[in-house]
């Protein structure tokens, strides 16, 4: 794991606020920065204090593919796998990677193949975009 100084302060950041109780966190970072590879460094990272699931909510198919795509390298020992449109994924999986659109929809039964009660951690990529309705059927969802 090659962090540069400024990612490996936004994962000690992360951590400590965890620690201390903060249990819904915001990482603001420019772009190019690498967020993605930031956030793909939690698993093995929080593996103590975070046992369970990982969900990772995106809104976009690019996003979707880029962020399996890291999680799977950065920790090749867990599975990842994708819920997106005809793709559903393995409800035992370590993590899984979701597109908004597919997971949000209003009146999907899709949310029902989830043990909310197994996800520990719900990263939003793009958070900013989290207020919009589909983001709070999944929010509800999990409690």
């Amino acid at each position: 794991m090659n962090l540069r100084p400024y990612q490996r302060a936004i994962l000690d950041a992360i951590l400590a606020s965890y620690r201390g109780g903060v249990r819904r966190q915001v990482v603001s970072a420019a772009t190019g920065v690498g967020k993605s590879f930031v956030f793909s460094q939690i698993p093995s990272l929080m593996r103590d204090e975070l046992p369970g699931q990982i969900l990772c909510l995106v809104h976009t198919h690019e996003l979707v593919e880029q962020n399996a795509a890291e999680l799977r390298e950065c920790n090749p020992e867990l599975k990842v796998s994708i819920e997106m449109a005809e793709r559903h994924a393995d409800p035992a999986s370590d993590i899984i990677v979701a597109s908004v659109q597919t997971l949000g929809r209003a009146g999907t039964k899709r949310r029902d193949d989830f043990n909310w009660d197994n996800i520990s951690i719900c990263i939003c990529d793009e958070c900013h975009h989290s207020i919009c309705d589909a983001y709070i059927r999944i929010f509800e969802a999990g409690g």
